[in-house]
């Protein structure tokens, strides 16, 4: 089961602790901005979570997206023995250093596929759900 934006149902703590407790085969995953709603979760779900942070973008996954490519990621010890070659191969196909100043500037996050002019918006979005624990309706 996965359920997005689950800290904005009522009682949603206690409604997973009862599903977690009465289903055992059923792997529930969960996603909130509410990362603080989360871990003071009334019904102890803090307790049976397992708790990720998903990251933003590195520049590899940026260029993936924004070039339509797909670049393998390499183990330091790769690039440390084969960088020459990697970068050829690289810039073969990509001149990586044309995008990255749009990734230092809106790349992190892939708010930048709605629109590079919204991308300050919805930063600011997330970060208002981050912080407040009850932050206003986001107007769509």
């Amino acid at each position: 089961m996965f359920l997005d934006e689950v800290h904005k149902y009522p009682q949603w703590a206690q409604e997973l602790k009862n599903i977690y407790d009465n289903y055992l085969e059923l792997k529930i995953v969960f996603a909130s901005s509410s990362l603080l709603e989360i871990l003071d979760a009334r019904a102890d779900v803090s307790r049976r979570a397992v708790v990720y942070t998903l990251q933003g973008l590195s520049y590899r996954e940026y260029l993936n997206l924004v070039a339509g490519k797909n670049f393998a990621a390499y183990a330091l010890k790769d690039i440390l023995a084969n960088h020459i070659a990697i970068a050829q191969d690289i810039n073969s196909d990509i001149r990586p250093l044309q995008y990255f100043d749009a990734y230092l500037q809106y790349g992190y996050y892939p708010f930048f596929q709605e629109g590079i002019s919204l991308y300050q918006l919805r930063l600011e979005e997330v970060i208002a759900y981050s912080v407040v624990l009850d932050p206003p309706i986001p107007v769509i």
